[in-house]
């Protein structure tokens, strides 16, 4: 196993404007937890409560396709539930904020996932909200329980397109990539 200097990657983070960051796994309660740290924080910065709003709004989504969607699961303690694992970080930059996440998922999903953040990139702001009344209607995934309206909805809370990448990690998994910044 190869050392670690905490030194280093604490300055790698410095450098980098990261304020939040956790790789594991995350619970619902810990999620609270993690999102009332984030509005606390931005409150205290003086951050414009329209922007906190949204910040915490996405970071809980991306948080929540983590727990739910993520290949790497963890079973929880005395219970018979699994929560997905991976790592989710938020950076401040000078014009705006950024929510990154990254987990692993089947190379069977990743073209699915892929082609539905080019399509939502591609729409405009009526015909986002269009294809997100089209696809709230629909009857909920019987896989995953899901309306499968989480990247719509970020994309339009930040009115921003949502960064997509994939690294093939074997001939099973990729560790994937979501990121979007919310402007000031």
């Amino acid at each position: 196993m190869k050392d670690i200097d905490l030194f280093d990657w604490y300055k790698n983070i410095q450098g980098s404007n990261i304020f939040f960051a956790i790789n594991g796994t995350i619970s619902h309660s810990l999620l609270v937890e993690f999102g009332e740290m984030i509005k606390s924080r931005l409150f205290q910065i003086e951050e414009e409560r329209q922007v906190i709003k949204k910040v915490f709004a996405i970071f809980v989504e991306l948080a929540q396709n983590l727990m739910n969607y993520s290949s790497a699961k963890v079973k929880i303690v005395n219970t018979d539930k699994y929560v997905g694992s991976g790592i989710i970080l938020l950076r401040e930059n000078a014009d705006c904020y950024e929510v990154i996440s990254g987990n692993l998922v089947r190379n069977s999903k990743i073209d699915m996932i892929r082609s539905k953040c080019e399509y939502i990139n591609s729409l405009n702001k009526t015909e986002l909200k269009e294809y997100y009344k089209a696809e709230k209607r629909k009857p909920l995934n019987k896989e995953t329980l899901s309306a499968g309206i989480g990247l719509i909805d970020i994309v339009r809370k930040a009115n921003n397109p949502i960064k997509f990448m994939a690294n093939q990690k074997d001939e099973n998994l990729s560790f994937m990539e979501l990121s979007i910044k919310i402007m000031k």
